[in-house]
């Protein structure tokens, strides 16, 4: 992998690329007006950092950040409407929360605007570097989003490793949000799809989670899923939607 500037860049973002490429150990490229497919077919992968966007480029494929649905789950939720997964985890003010499942980071970003101490665990490093800066980078249209997304801590780290280093009710909630066994159509994990980490969950993981968990452990599936029986998850039934959410209480 290759770090580099979209081809229109000023000094500013020049060296604000070249400093992420040190930060994160990427070795950096200069443009040189070099197209992003001929920068693919000779690096492989290609994370190209505008000042609004960021883009992880393959052959034939490519990954954008964007909020996904959670602008819109906001504004309903600032007017008073419901929200599954705030219910799914009854996260409260204070509430130390664990994202097991980054991805696009949504589902932390709400978390953040109930509570400011929350971490998201991302196993795929494209995915990760993808997220974590495009997130500090993109313009929201609801402020209340902004500062959500810059109170999350994200680590690039396998779920279970870091389960393994965390004490005992280290966290009050924890969340997995694994990639669908079945295909579903959806605009927001099209571009996602393609990189994520499509390891299922295992019964250590879930036993890890419930001695770091002191009040919850939530996973969102399919509503057919197998894993809800399989771990013993209490089925929060949700009409006319493919997503169901499960709860393991262990307080």
């Amino acid at each position: 992998m290759i770090i580099t500037t979209p081809l229109k860049y000023n000094d500013t973002l020049l060296e604000e690329v070249k400093e992420l490429g040190r930060y994160y150990n990427i070795p950096f490229l200069y443009r040189d007006k070099i197209s992003t497919k001929k920068l693919v077919e000779k690096y492989s992968e290609v994370l190209v950092v505008g000042k609004e966007k960021v883009q992880l480029n393959r052959r034939n494929e490519n990954f954008t950040y964007h909020p996904n649905f959670s602008q819109v789950r906001l504004k309903r939720i600032l007017k008073g409407e419901s929200d599954s997964f705030l219910e799914a985890t009854n996260l409260t003010v204070g509430d130390r929360f664990l994202d097991c499942t980054m991805g696009l980071a949504s589902d932390s970003i709400i978390a953040s605007i109930v509570t400011d101490d929350v971490t998201a665990l991302e196993s795929t490093l494209g995915v990760y570097l993808v997220v974590t800066i495009g997130m500090s980078k993109y313009r929201y249209t609801l402020r209340e989003l902004e500062n959500a997304s810059k109170t999350i801590k994200t680590h690039h780290i396998n779920a279970y490793n870091f389960l393994k280093e965390q004490q005992d009710n280290s966290y009050d909630v924890i969340y997995f949000d694994p990639m669908y066994e079945e295909n579903v159509n959806s605009e927001g994990i099209e571009g996602l799809k393609h990189y994520a980490d499509n390891s299922e969950l295992t019964e250590a993981i879930i036993e890890e989670a419930k001695r770091v968990a002191s009040k919850r452990i939530v996973l969102k599936a399919h509503f057919n899923s197998p894993l809800f029986k399989r771990f013993n998850f209490m089925q929060c039934v949700r009409k006319s939607t493919v997503s169901h959410y499960g709860v393991i209480l262990t307080s």
